[in-house]
């Protein structure tokens, strides 16, 4: 088995030599499955088996720190425990940070380069700060029903400027220089949004990280991330995450679920700055997506949850991407296309139906 963890053109370029020897292909997400499924059927390679999905998963010491039942909990350090310690741990960094209880910290953290879409954030966050769109006209109209609902208890005496953005990873190997330094001229450029950017060290305590946030976002461009591991381990800290339409965010968040989605490209700066808006002026939108983003890691994207995908991409040669059902259609959690598309790849060969 080989598990793929990249999307880009590039790694396929080299890899697409030896794939039809493997005999499993496994992918973090269907966006990236369908993506290598596309470029295996330009190069007109036929693969072995049909690829598998396992997503990462949060491991088990942020599970731990965030207060989700895993493998380090013992009588002395109950779930119960760990969530009155991650309570005091926001209350402990946000303090160190210099926020107040009415600041929103919305935080990114990976590394900064531009398929990370930091410059776009810092664009939305100056669009909401000095523009201030107006979230009662421009943003309820668009949701649906519950969501209107759930959004509609707007706090308009809420200071746009209390909105507070952090950035890691400062001195990670990964950064572009270049963009660094394009980062810092738009910041000179707009004082105003300057003072309400704070960055971060490349580490590996991101659990303080986590607890002092509000809101997550995941603004990677081009294909978007591959899976995320980030978003899901904001979703286990009970924070809602506004993530890119695209790749595998679109795949774990749930739009005015468990937080808002907005396009990728310039076209999204402004409506990520009203979705900013919206999750800095309604806090009871912010706790419930929270807690709709920590239910699904829950039941999704434990370590358990990953081991049990492992064993059924090892045992069971459909392994729940595309299983046929008794009446020999796609099951509902597959795609007929997706399904045509691969038995293209595979030569028109498929398995026989149950």
């Amino acid at each position: 088995m080989w598990w793929i963890m990249e999307n880009r053109r590039e790694y396929f370029n080299r890899t697409k030599p030896v794939l039809n020897r493997v005999k499993k292909l496994i992918f973090l997400s269907e966006s990236q499955s369908k993506q290598w499924l596309d470029w295996c059927d330009e190069e007109n390679i036929e693969l072995k088996s049909e690829p598998a999905l396992v997503p990462l998963s949060v491991n088990d010491e942020l599970a731990f720190a965030a207060g989700i039942s895993s493998s380090l909990n013992t009588p002395s350090f109950t779930t119960e425990n760990m969530l009155e310690k991650r309570r005091s741990l926001r209350n402990a960094v946000r303090k160190e940070m210099g926020l107040n209880d009415a600041d929103l910290l919305a935080v990114t953290l990976s590394s900064i380069n531009p398929g990370k879409g930091q410059l776009l954030l810092l664009e939305s966050a100056r669009l909401m700060i000095e523009s201030g769109p107006s979230v009662k006209d421009s943003i309820l109209m668009d949701h649906d029903y519950y969501s209107r609902n759930l959004l509609s208890a707007v706090d308009g005496k809420k200071d746009l400027k209390s909105v507070k953005v952090l950035i890691g990873s400062v001195g990670s190997k990964s950064n572009k220089v270049l963009y660094v330094k394009t980062l810092l001229r738009y910041l000179s450029a707009h004082s105003n949004l300057s003072k309400s950017v704070l960055w971060t060290p490349a580490t590996t305590r991101v659990a303080s990280l986590y607890a002092a946030a509000d809101v997550y976002v995941m603004n990677s461009q081009g294909l978007g991330e591959t899976f995320g591991r980030v978003t899901i381990e904001a979703m286990a800290f009970g924070l809602p995450v506004l993530g890119t339409d695209s790749g595998g965010t679109k795949e774990i968040v749930e739009h005015n679920v468990t937080g808002l989605l907005h396009p990728l490209g310039r076209p999204g700066a402004r409506i990520l700055a009203k979705n900013l808006e919206l999750l800095l002026r309604n806090a009871s939108a912010r706790v419930e997506m929270g807690i709709r983003g920590r239910e699904k890691v829950e039941k999704m994207y434990l370590k358990k949850h990953m081991f049990q995908k492992f064993g059924e991409s090892k045992y069971d040669p459909w392994a729940g991407l595309v299983k046929p059902n008794g009446s020999g259609q796609a099951a509902p959690n597959s795609s007929g296309d997706f399904s045509a598309r691969f038995s293209k790849i595979m030569g028109g060969s498929r398995a026989p139906s149950a």
